[in-house]
């Protein structure tokens, strides 16, 4: 067993320098390892794009006006103009891409039916409402909004959409003074984390195209957030948009000044308050530019959140000095000045009628110095007021 002793202790020393070189290439792989391992954690891959979002809402409603005018419509209300008729308001479909500092470009397609469409056909025809594509540009250290092609305008505290707001139908302010949506450029550049100043250059003052005029509408926005539930906002505009046809151009300054304020005073009372001043030539041919008109208009909001729902408060005032050009009524004799109003009361409760469905129930109460409401007969004089009952129903997606 001596021979083989020699043997014996060489295959020992061979073993034991494989374990000894096993342990080391084991520690040298654990710690590459540790230090690949470390290394992805401070090089993280970047995060995805945004993903393509489809929401949208849909918004019916049954209008009763106690006039029971023979007309069946009520008094130059936005959408929810029709009476006595169950009614769709709005059927839309938003398919979006937001942006974000790692990826800045990003689009936003919004179609319509019902109403609003039907309002709106008047102007351009078609089902869209927004379609526009958005670029975030690195210009003096910060980061530039720039959108280009169709968007609901930028002028008005109301919007189009319902959505959560208060109220079913629409302010005076927002159907007859301001515009609607516009089609162009805009800019939004953050001038500091409470100031934002906006640019707009539309081709013109309410719609797509101005046919037979190459004129365009500059715009701003002003809008400043002092608090965290205060913000006050300066819109303007201003246009020539052609009032006449193609052949016999009509180009009259259009231009508009509206003042937003709204504060959320508590977690459950929000106020807000919106002034409006419009101005411009009419359509008049015996005069070489047309008349001149102003208008003037404020709105009062008030939002209270209670225990079983959500109650809503609007009264506004409106003003033409020539009652023809926009509020298409002359009554009280040529070019007499003609007031319009309107106080809301609304109630949203906590548990609409249908799962996931949020019911408003409102009633309007609207009035003018002058007979412009539709009374039961063609014959009747007309009315100084009316009064309308809406249910609503609205159902976001």
């Amino acid at each position: 067993m001596a021979t083989f002793n020699p043997l014996l202790n060489a295959l020992e020393a061979i073993v034991n320098m494989m374990r000894h070189s096993r342990a080391t290439l084991s520690a040298l792989v654990l710690t590459s390892l540790s230090l690949v391992g470390g290394t992805a954690a401070f090089a993280a891959d970047p995060p995805a794009a945004p993903a393509i979002v489809i929401n949208g809402e849909i918004e019916t409603n049954y209008t009763a006006n106690l006039n029971n005018p023979f007309t069946n419509n009520n008094y130059l209300y936005a959408y929810n103009s029709k009476e006595g008729q169950f009614a769709l308001n709005l059927a839309e479909i938003k398919i979006s891409k937001a942006v974000t500092p790692t990826s800045r470009a990003g689009f936003t397609v919004k179609l319509i039916e019902g109403e609003v469409k039907n309002t709106l056909n008047s102007i351009d025809g078609d089902n869209v409402l927004e379609a526009y594509g958005t670029m975030l540009l690195p210009i003096g250290g910060k980061d530039v909004t720039f959108d280009a092609g169709q968007f609901e305008t930028h002028v008005g505290y109301e919007v189009i959409e319902i959505g959560t707001s208060g109220f079913f139908s629409h302010s005076y302010l927002f159907s007859i003074p301001e515009p609607a949506y516009d089609a162009g450029v805009r800019a939004a550049y953050p001038v500091s984390s409470k100031l934002t100043i906006s640019g707009y250059l539309y081709n013109r003052y309410n719609g797509r195209v101005d046919t037979g005029n190459t004129d365009l509408a500059p715009g701003f926005q002003l809008a400043f957030t002092p608090s965290g539930t205060t913000s006050i906002v300066l819109n303007g505009l201003t246009s020539r948009d052609n009032l006449g046809t193609t052949t016999t151009p009509l180009n009259r300054e259009q231009s508009i000044l509206n003042l937003i304020y709204s504060n959320q005073i508590s977690p459950v009372t929000k106020l807000a308050l919106e002034g409006v001043y419009r101005f411009g030539k009419d359509a008049d041919t015996t005069k070489k530019d047309g008349n001149d008109y102003e208008m003037y208009g404020v709105s009062g909001y008030g939002t209270f959140s209670l225990k079983g729902g959500n109650i809503g408060l609007r009264a506004e005032y409106l003003t033409d000095s020539k009652g023809t050009f926009i509020l298409g009524a002359d009554p009280g004799g040529s070019n007499k000045k003609q007031n319009l109003g309107s106080v809301t009361l609304s109630y949203q409760p906590k548990m609409g009628l249908f799962p996931g469905v949020n019911t408003i129930l409102e009633y309007r109460y609207d009035y003018s110095n002058e007979a412009v409401f539709a009374g039961k007969k063609s014959t009747d004089a007309g009315k100084k007021s009316e009064s309308t009952i809406t249910l609503g129903q609205v159902y976001a997606f």
